[in-house]
């Protein structure tokens, strides 16, 4: 990885800190554990969340690794302002999606032909058009999150799914990564971690999170033998469904896998809270 290369991505993130006013919180002494009613109008916590918005905003125009930062600061409200935290849950399913064209070089980077002997290998994404490869293809992706976008596909009569990595998004994590634990004392006061955190042990955390994260042929390879682990279950009441996964359709940098109709958790999660409110109205 080029200097030039981290040179750039350093005045990339100096650009948008500064964009965003984020030096200013140098300055801030935050009060780790101060948060009152979210619908509380105080000056304070006004200022609180103005600065959490930023920072929110910040995070979704750098792109993946900031964007996966913020989700895990999303859920430690033990190591960050709870005003933070509130504000970067909206970074976990909010995530704006690529246009198809700018995806299309994370299904063209590998070709499978040499290793598979074929001249022309009929599965190839490289040297065939996605459209080609399956008999239906979705260019509007299902959804959109930080590392990888979601399709909808045919093979046959089947009904499947592709999770896609972003493009270059390898090179521009390990590059942000170094760029974390470089300046790992300025975002720490940025981001408001409090005074006691150990932050190189959540920096590497953070990374090795990212590196399983990444890894697409281990994900496929647990949902394959957690599916197997499950083929027997009978009982309605327990029932589990694993989805399918497609092997000759995969790659280093795509699952495929079957199609099921489903909830997200956190939709759950906002139901209770809503009952919750409504059984206190009543």
């Amino acid at each position: 990885m080029s200097m030039f290369a981290k040179l750039i991505r350093y005045l990339q993130i100096l650009w948008v800190f500064i964009k965003y006013n984020l030096f200013s919180l140098l300055y801030t002494d935050i009060a780790k554990d101060y948060i009152s009613d979210n619908n509380c109008s105080c000056a304070i916590d006004l200022s609180y969340r103005s600065n959490a918005i930023r920072l929110r905003k910040a995070f979704e125009e750098l792109g993946p690794t900031f964007i996966k930062l913020g989700q895990t600061m999303s859920k430690r409200p033990d190591i960050v302002p709870a005003a933070y935290a509130m504000e970067l849950e909206n970074l976990q399913e909010n995530v704006t999606a690529l246009p198809f064209d700018k995806m299309r070089p994370s299904f063209e980077a590998n070709c499978i032909c040499e290793s598979s002997g074929a001249e022309h290998h009929a599965l190839c994404y490289h040297c065939h058009s996605v459209h080609d490869v399956f008999d239906e293809f979705d260019e509007i992706p299902l959804a959109s999150a930080s590392i990888a976008q979601v399709y909808r596909a045919k093979i046959g009569n089947e009904d499947v799914v592709l999770k896609v990595a972003r493009p270059n998004v390898l090179n521009t994590i390990n590059l942000d990564l170094q760029i974390l634990f470089d300046l790992k004392y300025i975002f720490m006061k940025i981001l408001g971690f409090g005074r006691d955190m150990n932050v190189d042990e959540f920096l590497e955390e953070f990374r090795r999170m990212l590196m399983r994260e990444l890894d697409y042929r281990s994900e496929a390879l647990n949902m394959e033998r957690f599916r197997e682990n499950f083929k027997e279950s009978k009982d309605e009441s327990e029932s589990v469904t694993i989805p399918k996964v497609y092997w000759n359709y995969c790659r280093d940098n795509i699952i495929v896998m079957e199609y099921i109709q489903g909830t997200p958790v956190s939709r759950y999660k906002f139901k209770d809270l809503e009952r919750k409110r409504n059984m206190q109205v009543s």
